[in-house]
Formats: structure tokens, sequence, C-alpha cells
């Protein structure tokens, strides 16, 4: 008997019945009657189902896990068993679901959450805050206390911006380790492109119940399975061969530059020191070798199994760099709206690119760390990753040092594992400052919705006749 009389002589209503009388409780326990059927039969039976047959098969049965996730769980209404089959949907469902990336993922650092009960009576100490409050213990300490001032007597964005982070520091500093890192706007928008596409990836009319914990994150590479092979832990990262250049390896060279993350452990660490200051690269707006958004895209396409043609794949990468160059110039006017009158007629009085109070300021996020995991996924170092005097020490000894002694650990930097990073069972918090703060306005959520859609239109070009475009 051909696949196609098979399925036709089965009748949607009795495979509905049929399989809503599975029972939960076999589910849980592996119950899994029908992956040694043939793919193709597994398929064309998924296709008549209606969409609650299709809810309770999809807990027995991997292939119809896949086939039952929204967007893709859409599909069977618009194409033919055949089509199914062809499409590379397994390939962008493990990559993309939340359900498959959690269940890939590697053991979190973090062992319990008991840290939050840690509160102590003494007073309330920020290390950003104690370095502007701190006297200079030497007329190059004075030189950079008053450049930061300027900064802030120029700008009051930046103002803001500054106490609330001193506000966060100094209501989790029993708990949690700050640090920063800051970024160019354009490369805020590829961790946030990805945000939204695993958004879309992930929508479905019951909630994911791990939706909340991944959107929480900023993707600073893209997710990462059990079989990779980034280190989770300062333990198993070789910061002793770090080097400065020009002798390699270090944090600028592969694949280093894939598994730590580039920090500061106070707002304004090395913030007067170009391309190794969270402050300077934020005030700046500026990335350090940032790629390009076509280039951005093509790594994800790749990484998720999108738009295998090439021609359709540079297609939508001249829109993707179309809609971040958007994304950007409104974030710009927004940012720009927030300045005084006295920001504009600085600006309009000068003839410098970027003068004090009137620049275009890029992207800041505010990492806070809960201490029971920080000396397992940071270590304390120098420029480009090298431990250099901070060898042999523990991130969380430097990290109280630097709140008795600010001036003298204003070199100190440190790396961050990417791998335990971007693991939300380890609780990292995540706050973005800067251009970032466009998308918490009403006017921002809406715009956001271009990636969403942008998305789903990509998905619709991969899959062959798809119908995730239509309501």
């Amino acid at each position: 008997m051909e696949l196609t009389d098979l399925s036709s002589s089965l009748g949607q209503e009795s495979l509905t019945q049929d399989f809503q009388a599975l029972s939960v409780q076999e589910a849980q326990k592996d119950y899994a009657p029908f992956d040694t059927l043939p793919t193709g039969l597994i398929v064309m039976i998924f296709h008549y189902l209606d969409e609650e047959g299709a809810k309770t098969a999809a807990l027995v049965c991997r292939e119809w896990t896949i086939l039952n996730t929204y967007p893709l769980g859409r599909l069977r209404f618009g194409l033919s068993p055949s089509q199914l089959m062809e499409t590379p949907v397994p390939k962008i469902y493990f990559r993309s679901s939340y359900d498959k990336i959690d269940e890939s993922k590697k053991t979190p650092v973090l062992t319990s959450s008991n840290y939050k009960q840690d509160i102590s009576n003494r007073p309330p100490t920020s290390p950003s805050e104690i370095f502007l409050q701190t006297d200079p213990i030497s007329r190059e300490d004075q030189h950079r206390l008053e450049q930061i001032q300027r900064e802030f007597k120029d700008d009051p964005r930046l103002v803001r911006i500054k106490n609330e982070v001193i506000q966060k520091e100094t209501e989790t500093m029993d708990t949690h380790t700050p640090f920063y890192h800051a970024m160019d706007m354009t490369v805020y928008f590829y961790g946030y492109a990805l945000k939204r596409y695993l958004g879309v990836m992930n929508t479905s009319t019951q909630s994911n119940p791990h939706s909340e914990k991944f959107q929480s994150i900023h993707w600073f590479r893209f997710p990462q399975s059990q079989n990779s092979n980034y280190p989770t832990e300062v333990s198993s990262f070789p910061m002793g061969l770090m080097k400065p250049p020009p002798s390699t390896p270090n944090d600028h060279t592969q694949p280093y530059k894939d598994w730590i993350l580039p920090v500061n452990p106070s707002l304004f660490c090395n913030a007067c020191v170009g391309g190794e200051g969270s402050f300077d690269m934020f005030i700046s707006n500026r990335s350090m070798y940032p790629p390009s958004p076509k280039a951005f895209f093509d790594s994800m396409c790749n990484h998720f199994g999108l738009l295998p043609d090439p021609k359709m794949r540079e297609s939508y990468a001249q829109r993707f760099e179309e809609l971040v160059g958007h994304m950007r110039s409104v974030s710009v006017r927004w940012m720009r709206g927030q300045r005084t009158e006295k920001q504009k007629k600085i600006e309009e009085a000068s003839s410098d690119v970027s003068p004090l109070g009137s620049r275009d300021i890029g992207a800041l996020i505010q990492i806070l760390v809960p201490k029971p995991i920080v000396d397992h996924i940071a270590y304390p170092c120098k420029a480009y990753g090298v431990p250099k005097e901070f060898a042999g020490k523990k991130m969380s000894a430097v990290s109280k040092d630097l709140l008795k002694r600010p001036h003298e650990n204003y070199e100190v930097q440190a790396r961050m594992m990417q791998g335990s990073l971007l693991h939300p069972d380890n609780e990292i918090q995540f706050h973005p400052y800067g251009c970032p703060e466009y998308f918490n306005t009403p006017e921002g959520k809406e715009l956001a919705k271009e990636f969403d859609r942008f998305f789903l239109e990509v998905l619709a070009v991969t899959l062959p006749k798809s119908v995730l475009d239509q309501d």
C-alpha cells in the first residue's frame, strides 16, 4: 500500500481520539511507540492530525515534537507530507528551540540559590561610586578623575546612567559581583536580533517555561550545546598561554576570542584607556573588530541552518543590513532627543566630530554575577587577557581590593567564560544602558517587531511553500 493510500484511509477524528488517549504519565516514562516507524509514515500521519491531536502526539514522538514547535507547527497546514520531509526542519529546530537548547546545555556552575539570603548589615558599597569618591594618589589619578567628571558635567544622560549603575551595584553588593562590557550600538543590535529570532521560534499559544530565562540573556555569542568545546570554568581555560601582541595567543586570536568576554570589574577601571575601558567604549560608541551586518547574518544563517540558497541569502543579508541601520538611526535620534538645550548648543558651536556632551553613546551592559560562582567563571587580568601580576589570584579577592584601593587597581580587567555567562541557570543578570533603552519605550517595542516579521519571512523562504506569514 502506498503512503498516500494509507494516509487517506486514516480518519482524522479517530487519529485525534487515539493520540489524546495516550497518558502523560506514559510520555514522561519516555514511552515512544512510534519511533521505529519509517519517517515518511510518521510525517504522513502527523499531517492529518488537528491541533489538539498534534499537541498530544508531540509528547510521544520526537519527529512530531519537532513538527509541532511554533512556528514550525503551522507548516503541516500548508505543506504536503512529501514537502515536509524535504524541509531542513530538524537542524533549525535543534539549534533554535529553547527546549533543545535547555536540554543540551552544559551543567551550570551555580548549584544553589541560597546566596540570595546572604544579606549583611554593612553600609552600602559600590566599586564604581568608591572610585569617584576616593581621593587620587597621584597626578595621573587626578587627571583621570577630572576627565571622567567633565563627561558627566556636559552630559546629564551619563549622570542618570551612572546613578542607575551605582544603585544596582549597591542593591546587590552582598549577592553579586559587578562587571561591565560596552559595544558599538550596531554590535548590540546583533545580539538583540538573535534574541528576537529565538523569541519568534519559541512563541506558542502556551507559555514556554524556558522563555523568561532565555530572554533575560544578552546573546554575545550563539547558543552553545554540550558538544561545544567552550570552557565553562576558569580552571579549564589556558590563561597561562595568553601573551600581549605581537606574541600569540591572546584574547584577540581564535579560538580564545570566542571563549571569553572582556569586561571591567568597575565602570571606571581603564575608563580613559582607549580600547580597554568599558566606559570609554560606551561613550565613544566603539567595538573592537566588529563584523559587518552581512557577515553576522551569514554566520547566523550557518549556525541555524537558514537560507541555504546563496542568492537568496545575499538578498536577505542586504535587508538585514538595512534593518540594523534603520534601528541604529532611530535609536540615535531617540538618544539625541534626551539632550538638554545646552548640549544641543555645544554640538552646534563645535566643529569636533564628537564634542563632550553631544556624542552618540553606544551600549553598556552591566553584568551581575552571583558571588558563589564568580571565581569559577571569571579571572582578573590586564590587557589582552594576560594575567600578569594577577596570576594565581581569585577574582573575588581582586574585587574586594578594588573597594579598598580603587586607584591602585585602576588597570585591572577581567575575562569571563562565555560558556557559563550565557547559561541561564547560572542566574547572571544583564542590565543594558544607552541605546538599548529605546526598546523599553512603546515606540521601541513596536519597532522591535520588525525583527520578528523579518525572521518569520526568512523562515518562510527557507522552508518550501510555507504559510508562516498567514494568520
